[in-house]
């Protein structure tokens, strides 16, 4: 009898005369250990080979970002070294440009600035030497029996634009005030914004017949300044201005002086007449160059005359 095997008779192997009647059939769920150990040791070899190619390919990128980020470094150093030097030629050859003739022209320019400084600093000494005019008679005080002569001065400018307007039903009506009197320019009283006597245009005229006969030494030309002026600026304000003295309103007049009056200056300004032995006057003349601007007229609020008798 033949030899059989227990493990091939459980699994079916034989019938029951004890001859097989299958081929083969393994129903065993065991497996050989060797081609599983096998088998994980190809997957880990796979899987480290992979993990070192990722890490070649990472650091091969990263190494072209790096050398990327340091060639721009390098490019802007360069660029800014560049930059540089230009202006450092630019600069030179201006300063190599400049010829003997454009340095005596700065000179020069120089010489001038120092020369009007000093003639600044003398007009301010003179200045100060100045007498003030609330110190000094004004003979020119309609109060005192000065007296200003409207038909020998200037006329009168009047806005041809109303003044205000009063609505009335919803319908507004102009109304224009009239100018002021000529005569307000020889009145007492501090010097208040729009209490003026305007003439047409930028030169002009006025005669005032004088309180007493004076021997003319300074005079007071007076105007609002610019911190109260609402709107910052006095373009109506006489600028280049002469005095005459005058024995007789149609006496043509002696000059005593021409002036400037400052914009930027005080309210009142004070000017003193050359030293001359010009007499006694009974009337003054002041005329008005230019003003400040202004092309339609110009405002004369005060003027005063100081003297002796």
């Amino acid at each position: 009898m033949l030899r059989r095997s227990s493990r091939l008779t459980d699994a079916g192997y034989y019938n029951h005369l004890g001859q097989p009647v299958i081929s083969y059939r393994e129903t065993s769920t065991y497996r050989r250990p060797k081609r599983f150990a096998s088998d994980n040791r190809k997957d880990t070899t796979k899987k480290k080979v992979r993990f070192v190619l990722e890490a070649k390919e990472a650091s091969r990128v990263s190494g072209a970002n790096e050398d990327s980020r340091n060639s721009r470094n390098s490019i802007n150093r360069w660029l800014f070294f560049m930059l540089f030097v230009s202006l450092g030629i630019v600069y030179f050859t201006l300063a190599i440009s400049m010829n003997s003739n454009s340095l005596d022209t700065v000179l020069s320019r120089t010489e001038g600035l120092e020369q009007q400084m000093r003639m600044l600093q003398v007009e301010m000494l003179r200045i100060k030497e100045l007498p003030s005019w609330d110190s000094m008679p004004n003979f020119a005080l309609e109060s005192q029996g000065a007296r200003l002569l409207a038909h020998v001065s200037s006329k009168t400018y009047q806005s041809t634009e109303p003044t205000f307007s009063i609505p009335i039903w919803n319908f507004p009506i102009p109304f224009w005030r009239p100018a002021a009197d000529p005569s307000i320019v020889t009145q007492a009283g501090p010097i208040v914004v729009g209490r003026c006597w305007p003439f047409h245009g930028e030169s002009g005229h006025l005669v005032i017949a004088l309180s007493h006969p004076v021997n003319i030494s300074h005079v007071t030309l007076g105007h609002i300044s610019k911190t109260v002026s609402p709107t910052d600026n006095i373009s109506s304000a006489p600028k280049m201005f002469a005095v005459y003295g005058m024995k007789t309103e149609e006496d043509e007049g002696t000059l005593l002086g021409t002036f400037l009056y400052d914009q930027d200056g005080e309210s009142l300004q004070t000017f003193k007449l050359s030293e001359q032995e010009a007499g006694v006057f009974n009337h003054v003349k002041l005329q008005v160059e230019s003003n400040w601007g202004n092309p339609d007229y110009t405002c004369l609020y005060n003027f005063r005359v100081h003297g002796t008798t």
